[in-house]
């Protein structure tokens, strides 16, 4: 994306959150998190969450609950797929 398209999505982040939601401690639990379906969309051109710590979040989630594994799909986007390719994104996601 060219920073002009960035920008306008950048207007819609939340600049409200708490200072502690970046500082305390969010991880979930294996009795809570791993209750409900999850999908996950890699991204093979992501500067941000490379995909090699993308697979590795995946497979330690995975790993934590069993039961519960990702529908893992992947697209050939930035880390913002929402704002790059928002059609493709879409239609990933309804494939469940």
């Amino acid at each position: 994306m060219t920073t002009e398209e960035y920008l306008k999505y950048a207007v819609s982040f939340d600049p409200d959150l708490p200072v502690r939601v970046g500082v305390e401690d969010a991880r979930g639990t294996v009795d809570r998190w791993g209750t409900v379906p999850r999908v996950y969309i890699r991204t093979t051109e992501d500067h941000t969450v490379p995909p090699a710590l993308q697979d590795r979040m995946i497979l330690e989630a995975d790993a934590a609950t069993p039961h519960n594994k990702f529908v893992v799909h992947t697209l050939h986007s930035s880390h913002s797929s929402f704002a790059s390719m928002p059609d493709r994104l879409v239609s990933t996601l309804l494939q469940g």
